[in-house]
């Protein structure tokens, strides 16, 4: 393993623990799409050029924000993550039946 890899990964760690993030990763196109609507029809806003979500796109990301909360969003071939607060991060898994991890893995 790459030392420098090693120290990234540590800090990148600490920086979930020090914020209370929490993490979905390797989110289906449908699902990934379904979270993104539920979110919108909830009131919360996308922000950062949003361009639209298509699969077929090889990267792309947005943030969602409501109030003072912000997610993440991350879709890279074939896959989406999101990732934000522990609060909001463990209701949507709950409500989506999604495993919520507390550092990217």
């Amino acid at each position: 393993m790459n030392p420098f890899s090693a120290i990234a990964r540590h800090y990148r760690n600490w920086t979930f623990r020090r914020n209370d993030w929490r993490i979905v990763q390797n989110i289906t196109a449908p699902r990934f799409t379904d979270i993104l609507q539920a979110h919108i029809d909830n009131g919360w806003e996308i922000t950062d050029n949003y361009q639209g979500f298509d699969p077929a796109m090889a990267k792309w990301q947005c943030q969602l924000r409501k109030g003072t909360s912000c997610l993440r969003c991350h879709w890279r071939t074939g896959a989406g993550s999101i990732y934000g607060p522990a609060r909001i991060l463990n209701g949507l898994g709950q409500k989506f039946g999604l495993s919520v991890l507390t550092s990217p893995q």
